[in-house]
């Protein structure tokens, strides 16, 4: 990802962000303790309830990379998938950029499919490729 790019999103600037999805509600937000420290979050979207979609969306996942492979991100997932067996959701579908090698796997470890579905856009002369994987609900 061009650094120029990464370098807008400041602290400041993502503060603002999230206080405002938590003021207004934009997302469900879940997060990982260890210790008393925040070491990771996953926001996600539910379906309209007048929609016939039963998609929950997740719109951002982030473990802190001294917490790589110490259960964070299989914690939030697994926390999501509890908090959605009560509803009418039936699958989980997420987006990752494609030279995210270390998240694809992590996430078709989880139980998670590629569907096919990719999205590009240009960000100066750099293509960045999302790929839409999803994951159905086992419910018993």
């Amino acid at each position: 990802m061009p650094k120029s790019y990464i370098e807008q999103f400041t602290i400041e600037r993502r503060e603002r962000m999230w206080a405002r999805v938590m003021t207004e509600q934009l997302a469900q937000l879940i997060v990982v303790e260890r210790q008393g420290e925040i070491v990771g979050f996953l926001s996600y979207e539910l379906p309209n309830h007048t929609s016939e979609d039963k998609t929950a969306l997740v719109t951002c996942c982030y473990v802190t990379p001294l917490h790589y492979g110490q259960g964070a991100g299989s914690a939030l997932l697994d926390e999501l998938e509890t908090r959605l067996l009560s509803t009418s959701v039936m699958q989980i579908s997420l987006k990752a950029l494609d030279t995210n090698q270390q998240g694809l796997n992590f996430y078709k470890k989880c139980g998670f499919v590629r569907t096919g579905e990719e999205e590009s856009e240009v960000i100066e002369s750099m293509t960045l490729t999302d790929l839409t994987l999803v994951k159905y609900i086992a419910r018993s």
